[in-house]
């Protein structure tokens, strides 16, 4: 296995291979959210205490999974959380807040989940050679895609949901921002694969032709957002590569091109937001912000403890009467963090992430290699998808799990044991 002290892989010998595949892949399946939370929640558009006791059973066996594992990979575990500072910090930061929380038992078991979930994703960064891991991934994106398109013919009553009056495709997962998720962030595992082909190139392109045709009834602007900024990063990789002067030149053009289109966007933002089936609030997100900004003034240094406050009795009547729809989370993964852990936790988690993006770029221009381009394709996006959404350092998300993935491959040995060669 992988060492962060060596550049050498020693493939594990095969019943220990057998154990590493299940546990690796039966997890992500799990942490995907595919499929059995469809089946539990079924029609019905707010789960029942029942079906929210039996989701936590799944999510349930993670604890002792990340403990058994940081128990084999103890050393090595530790060295990656020293070289991820701010990681550290924010986990620190997070388990502090128990302390302080509106409800302490909450924040205690969502900490223990994020905790969990970040040190499995470590896990399988250091089992796996880069390229294996993402191979991996990229294959579960796949099938998960092709589960979707399965769920839409044949179990259409499922598959489909009725929101605001429209008929929206939600795949296997129980709501079209999830099905809009997993477009965006399958869309980026695909392209990966593609360049540097990880799975067969006849898979990965069907996969991201899959992406761009479910996006549209999904109705999910966030998917589609995602997919433009993963065309827009793959042209700036390009751009990295280049040599310094081209690349400067190019890089000037881009920017006035872009402050152009930015412009035009601000002069005409009714209209652009018509386009996406979006109105000037954002589809109310922008009274909720005003909301969450008034609430975190009341406590924005140490916050109200993590990811509890919309599970406050008051806060759900408050934002059910005023708000006009059941507010799960700030819808922004920057005012959410500031909410639960105070002003440090959304600075810590943005220099976790801006730091492992710097890594990323440094290692695009020593060495055209996956984990590279996949930290440069995922981490800018994740950052900017969490303007709209609420997933930055969120307990029992997959996306948090790429991010910690893509960091910590970041910190690998240039050398692979499995060669691959620039497309």
């Amino acid at each position: 296995m992988y060492s962060l002290d060596r550049s050498s892989y020693v493939e594990p010998l095969g019943w220990q291979r057998l154990i590493r595949e299940v546990v690796a892949i039966g997890w992500l399946c799990i942490a995907s959210s595919a499929v059995y939370v469809l089946l539990v929640q079924g029609n019905v558009r707010a789960l029942s205490p029942e079906q929210e006791a039996v989701l936590r059973l799944f999510v349930l066996p993670s604890l002792p999974l990340a403990a058994a594992l940081f128990v084999l990979r103890w050393r090595e575990i530790c060295e990656t959380l020293i070289r991820l500072p701010f990681l550290s910090l924010l986990l620190v930061m997070i388990w502090a807040s128990v302390t302080w929380s509106l409800d302490s038992g909450l924040s205690l078991r969502r900490a223990l989940a994020l905790t969990a979930y970040t040190l499995i994703a470590i896990w399988l960064a250091l089992a796996f050679e880069p390229a294996a891991l993402l191979r991996r991934l990229a294959w579960l994106a796949f099938v998960i895609l092709l589960l979707s398109v399965a769920f839409a013919v044949l179990l259409p009553g499922l598959a489909f949901m009725e929101l605001d009056g429209k008929v929206l495709l939600r795949g296997v997962f129980s709501h079209k921002n999830g099905m809009g998720q997993h477009l965006g962030f399958s869309a980026i595992l695909l392209a990966t694969a593609w360049q540097f082909r990880l799975i067969p190139r006849f898979a990965a392109g069907l996969g991201l032709v899959l992406c761009l045709v479910l996006a549209v009834p999904t109705g999910s602007a966030t998917a589609l957002m995602i997919l433009s900024a993963l065309a827009i990063t793959g042209l700036a990789t390009r751009l990295v590569l280049l040599p310094k002067h081209l690349a400067i030149a190019i890089g000037c053009l881009a920017v006035a091109v872009g402050i152009f289109f930015v412009l035009a966007a601000i002069l005409g933002a009714e209209q652009v937001f018509a386009a996406f089936g979006r109105d000037l609030s954002l589809t109310g997100r922008v009274p909720l912000w005003h909301f969450v900004w008034w609430q975190i003034k009341e406590a924005p240094w140490l916050g109200h403890g993590y990811a509890v406050y919309f599970d406050i009795p008051w806060v759900q009547s408050y934002t059910t009467e005023t708000l006009r729809w059941g507010v799960p989370n700030a819808h922004n993964g920057y005012l959410e963090l500031w909410l639960g852990v105070g002003v440090l936790g959304p600075v810590l988690a943005l220099l976790f992430l801006f730091t492992a993006i710097w890594r990323g770029v440094v290692l695009l221009r020593l060495a055209y290699s996956p984990a590279a381009m996949f930290a440069v394709y995922f981490l800018p996006i994740y950052l900017l998808r969490n303007i709209v959404e609420t997933d930055l350092a969120g307990s029992a998300q997959l996306s948090w799990v790429l991010a910690v993935i893509a960091a910590t491959m970041t910190l690998r040995p240039r050398q692979s044991a499995e060669p691959v060669d620039a497309p």
